[in-house]
């Protein structure tokens, strides 16, 4: 995993030295989390800052750019996050409608950190479940009941069905699935089509068309 960080925010580089970050220009957002090829784009702004940036609509401008850009250079945007550092005042109702434009028109999930602390923490965690794939997986089987496995959306039941069958688990039964596009394309897969699914080796690859074939 790798970090890059926006020259404009080069005092985070301190805060985060243990991940060793870049800091380099950044078109949007001031911290690019990176695994491979893709990565999470996070937008950090105090209090102060969303609500001044928010007065000025300099804030729809930024998140606008963050959800229309789908790539930075040659590293995909896999997910966006705005991160609030600090405490509002307790005057500053107003900010609620502006969470709620974020959360439902534009898509953008909110995290709060009070202080560096939380905000390391914070990091901490998110790179720990990217590095592991956690954040792309499906609900666990155990919290599935009957009712609502049928109200998923089709494309997660076909998913979920993946996930379930011998050898293929979540994370690489969202990969199937994205690759292929069907469980019948996965079924009709050689082993040749199957490795070049993002965690399929020579092994996995001869187990999955056995399993199908």
């Amino acid at each position: 995993m790798e970090l890059l960080i926006d020259t404009r925010e080069s005092h985070m580089a301190d805060l985060l030295n243990e991940y060793s970050p870049q800091v380099i220009p950044l078109p949007i957002g001031d911290i690019f989390i990176l695994k491979e090829n893709e990565g999470v784009l996070l937008e950090r702004k105090t209090p102060s800052d969303f609500i001044s940036s928010l007065r000025s609509n300099r804030l729809w401008e930024q998140l606008l750019k963050m959800i229309k850009n789908d790539t930075i250079g040659l590293y995909k945007i896999k997910r966006r996050i705005l991160v609030i550092h600090g405490q509002f005042d307790p005057g500053d109702a107003q900010i609620f409608g502006a969470f709620l434009e974020i959360l439902f028109v534009y898509e953008i999930p909110i995290v709060f950190v009070n202080d560096d602390r939380e905000l390391q923490e914070f990091i901490r965690i998110l790179i720990q479940r990217e590095d592991k794939g956690l954040n792309d997986k499906i609900p666990q089987e155990r919290w599935y009941r009957k009712r609502f496995r049928e109200e998923l959306p089709e494309k997660d039941k076909k998913i979920y069905i993946l996930a379930s069958l011998p050898y293929i688990g979540n994370v690489l039964a969202k990969n199937l699935f994205e690759h292929f596009g069907s469980i019948v394309s996965v079924a009709d897969a050689s082993k040749k089509d199957l490795l070049q699914v993002k965690g399929i080796g020579e092994k996995r690859a001869n187990l999955i068309y056995t399993m199908f074939h």
